[in-house]
């Protein structure tokens, strides 16, 4: 990592874990075992745009992030603006646009699905953090088995959607040329390699994660997003992957699959 990188990822996990810190905040008062609460464990991602000039106004935010959701690659896209229920739009806190999906309604409703109860923070220069439970532990996966399992592919979508969105958030800030990226996930240990959109994933082996808790992080370029993606996310979820082992035999993340489900998802948009 050259010298001049290392800067924007200190500011950006500093970022990220004082944004850690107001979620947990929010949740406290929940019951421990509340879906909002992620108890099987979650994933958290971070962006920096590096360079960007802070916006005037929590509007501007909004409006800027508006831009960016405009291309929806998923039913349940990163940084949601839902208007369905008060609740759950986004409202300035503390200098921050965040919102909080997984909060009660006032109606007495409580949240029922950890995949569905996002808590995202956007500050004005251009950072974004969001926090949200495993497709695998949602009540929706065919599979039933909360905490035990891993997709192949869903964090590879997630995080490649998370980092377009991202992309397309630089864009509206005009001079952004670079974006750190930080990814952390919680709540691996004993959980089975799976692929959950096949009935099998890889006859006779079976690799399983006996590490609780893995982070990664990168810093690219805005042309390197355009023309590598599948690279980048290739290289970003490597390390991620390979805690999941099979006797003294890591598992191997290919860069054709890391390719292929990312061209699925953008040329099969939700």
């Amino acid at each position: 990592m050259r010298r001049q990188d290392i800067q924007p990822l200190d500011e950006l996990e500093a970022y990220c874990i004082a944004t850690r810190d107001r979620w947990k905040e929010l949740v406290s008062n929940e019951p421990a075992d509340s879906p909002s609460r992620f108890p099987h464990g979650y994933y958290e991602m971070g962006f920096a745009l590096v360079g960007a000039e802070p916006v005037n106004s929590f509007g501007e935010v909004e409006r800027r992030l508006n831009v960016a959701r405009m291309i929806k690659l998923s039913g349940w896209a990163p940084f949601l603006n839902l208007n369905s229920l008060r609740e759950w739009m986004p409202y300035p806190h503390n200098g921050f646009v965040e919102a909080w999906v997984g909060r009660p309604s006032l109606t007495g409703g409580r949240p029922t699905d950890p995949l569905t109860c996002d808590f995202w923070r956007v500050s004005r220069d251009g950072k974004l953090y969001t926090i949200r439970g495993y497709f695998e532990d949602s009540p929706r996966s065919y599979q039933n088995n909360p905490g035990r399992l891993f997709s192949l592919t869903s964090s590879i979508l997630r995080i490649g959607e998370g980092l377009l969105f991202a992309s397309r958030f630089a864009e509206t800030f005009g001079e952004v040329d670079q974006i750190a990226i930080y990814c952390r996930f919680t709540g691996l240990k004993e959980r089975g390699l799976t692929n959950m959109y096949r009935d099998q994933f890889m006859p006779g082996i079976f690799f399983c994660s006996h590490t609780d808790e893995v982070t990664v992080k990168a810093h690219i370029t805005q042309q390197q997003v355009r023309d590598n993606l599948a690279e980048i996310i290739h290289t970003l979820m490597s390390p991620l992957y390979e805690h999941f082992v099979s006797s003294n035999l890591k598992f191997d993340l290919k860069l054709d699959l890391v390719r292929a489900e990312l061209e699925r998802m953008q040329n099969n948009p939700c």
